[in-house]
């Protein structure tokens, strides 16, 4: 009988090796913009369903959202990981009640 952390760590490795040998699972979301496809929003569905027990992560297409918007989101969140650690924790932090209480809702 294997313990919890032997298993743990042979599920980590399989998805690690299943990640080095496949693509990442893309899901395409035209079938909610497109009236009367249920077909392929149960496959959507169901490809988002399956990306994200194997993988925990998917790559999203035909979502609708701009390329300028997507760009600038990531513009904004490279400049926030590249701002040092002692200028991140300057920032406010809205506890939304996931937050562990050792941390604190902001630091001045």
């Amino acid at each position: 009988m294997e313990n919890k952390d032997q298993t743990h760590s042979n599920k980590l490795t399989r998805v690690g090796t299943k990640m080095a040998n496949e693509n990442i699972p893309t899901v395409d979301l035209s079938p909610f913009f497109t009236n009367g496809d249920e077909d392929g929003k149960r496959r959507a569905k169901e490809k988002i369903s399956q990306a994200s027990s194997e993988y925990g992560f998917f790559n999203v297409v035909n979502h609708g959202v701009p390329l300028a918007l997507i760009n600038q989101a990531m513009k904004l969140s490279k400049m926030f990981f590249d701002t040092p650690d002692e200028e991140k924790l300057k920032i406010f932090v809205l506890r939304l009640g996931w937050l562990s209480p050792a941390v604190p809702m902001w630091i001045s």
